[in-house]
């Protein structure tokens, strides 16, 4: 009797922990506000809200950290990535969902006009392992090796071959990235030629304007490592 107490007490401890430890610790910061999650899975916010990045009904200015990103449970959460007055959720699930200003397409609904709120899943956006957001524009990569890209694009930063504001995410001629980032105005990938070995080739995408180059469409460039 006592063997079979201990092993009950022992189960109870392994799916205590195992519990205390599905929500992810992360804090991200945007424009002007932040965001977190800590150990519980609760998803706090502060900060410029006036365009609903912080995923509250409300529009207010929040000065001190509160319980953001309704109907959200930060346990769920694999990431957050914040831009300049919009905000990801990329979930364990491989779903996204997102918030905020959609003056440019940001928000890569359609549908919306104007700004989101309360978080909203981002249809098109399946098993996605990666997302980050620049300065209107947006990507995140899937975990067969695509990048997907909505938002701001009137330096090419889309990387489309275009200069058209994107409103739903659009695959890019990309294959096996592994690894990539996104700056206010530019994008930058990363393709495993030969996994960064040393002496060994990796090849790298870059598009949209970064000082005196500009270009429309991602281009290679090659280095040994």
């Amino acid at each position: 009797m006592k063997k079979l107490i201990a092993m009950a007490l022992c189960l109870i401890l392994l799916c205590s922990c195992a519990a205390a430890e599905e929500a992810q610790l992360m804090v991200r910061m945007g424009g002007s506000f932040g965001l977190g999650v800590d150990v519980n899975g609760v998803i706090w916010g502060w900060g410029d809200n006036r365009n609903g990045q912080l995923g509250i009904e409300s529009r207010k200015i929040i000065s001190k950290p509160v319980q953001v990103a309704q109907g959200m449970n930060g346990q769920d959460i694999l990431d957050i990535q914040c831009g300049n007055v919009n905000t990801l959720f990329i979930m364990k699930d491989g779903t996204v969902y997102t918030c905020g200003a959609n003056s440019e397409g940001q928000q890569g609904i359609a549908s919306v006009k104007d700004r989101v709120l309360i978080p909203v899943q981002i249809p098109e956006l399946k098993n996605i392992v990666q997302a980050n957001c620049g300065f209107g524009h947006c990507l995140a990569l899937d975990k067969d090796g695509h990048v997907w890209a909505w938002g701001r694009n009137h330096v090419g930063q889309i990387g489309d071959g275009t200069r058209q504001h994107v409103d739903t995410p659009k695959m890019l001629a990309l294959e096996n990235i592994v690894r990539w980032a996104a700056a206010a105005s530019t994008a930058w990938s990363w393709m495993p030629a030969a996994w960064c070995t040393p002496g060994a080739r990796t090849t790298t995408a870059s598009w949209a304007a970064r000082r005196s180059i500009t270009s429309w469409n991602p281009s290679l460039l090659t280095w040994v490592a």
